[in-house]
């Protein structure tokens, strides 16, 4: 029965969580200043904005848990002032990202970064409305945003990012919009957690089959211990039977034969 658990888990994916936004939010350090950045994955991988790296090869973060971990750069798009990192570790809380396209205009959204030194900073403002910068399309939020906010998620109160915080324009702050997240990591082959905003039901992109070795080295453990388990109650069980079959009962120093069943 173990077993048959350990193999579902290994190669099935598993099913989306309600995931704390703080714990997905990371702290970015690197030669350049301070910024911020949030996990797209389950297996290390985080984005924040090139600007706040511009593209150093090894950045340090900081987690919601008081972590410090070292990230290696994987991409990055100046165009959309994108970069994308990789922590070693799995089981990395993640937010889902919105592919449909659409926006909550006029709703309340949310916002947590690391502004002038200060981690783990809440904020919320209204979504207004997708303005123009240098030929890319950004959403424009009714909030004030101070240095170390961009690369910090912009998300919904059911936890969906719908934007990466990228400027501050007065008291607007700009977000790239999560679709062109979705396609800057499609196009790498990288895999995220996606959820329609028109459709709030799950799915997790197809993942590398690096992955399931991935999970089978998390879960060695386990397996030593099944065999481990399994080892020492093979041995005490042979251990019972042999004394069982070969020890003969002794009466005043004599053998007793045992009578047959009838």
């Amino acid at each position: 029965m173990f077993i048959i658990i350990l193999i579902l888990l290994l190669f099935f994916p598993l099913p989306v969580s309600a995931i704390d936004p703080n714990q997905s939010v990371v702290t970015v350090e690197s030669r350049h200043g301070q910024g911020t950045g949030f996990f797209i994955n389950s297996r290390g991988f985080l984005l924040t904005n090139q600007h706040v790296t511009r593209g150093q090869a090894q950045i340090d973060i900081h987690t919601q848990p008081g972590r410090k971990l070292s990230a290696i750069l994987y991409y990055t798009d100046e165009r959309l002032d994108l970069a994308l990192y990789r922590v070693d570790a799995i089981n990395t809380p993640a937010l889902p990202l919105d592919t449909s396209g659409t926006f909550p205009f006029g709703e309340k959204v949310f916002s947590i970064g690391s502004p002038l030194g200060v981690e783990q900073y809440e904020n919320s403002g209204e979504l207004e409305r997708m303005v123009s910068r240098q030929g890319v399309e950004y959403l424009q939020v009714k909030m004030r945003s101070f240095p170390g906010i961009s690369g910090s998620p912009l998300f919904t109160q059911d936890g969906i990012i719908i934007g990466v915080n990228t400027f501050s324009s007065g008291e607007n702050t700009l977000a790239l919009p999560a679709d062109k997240v979705v396609g800057f990591l499609q196009a790498r082959g990288i895999e995220f957690i996606a959820m329609d905003l028109q459709n709030v039901t799950p799915s997790a992109q197809e993942a590398p089959r690096q992955l399931t070795w991935e999970r089978f080295g998390s879960y060695l453990l386990i397996w030593n211990l099944i065999l481990f388990a399994l080892h020492i109650g093979l041995g005490i069980y042979n251990y019972r039977v042999r004394r069982g079959l070969f020890q003969p009962n002794y009466t005043d120093g004599e053998p007793v034969k045992e009578d047959d069943e009838i």
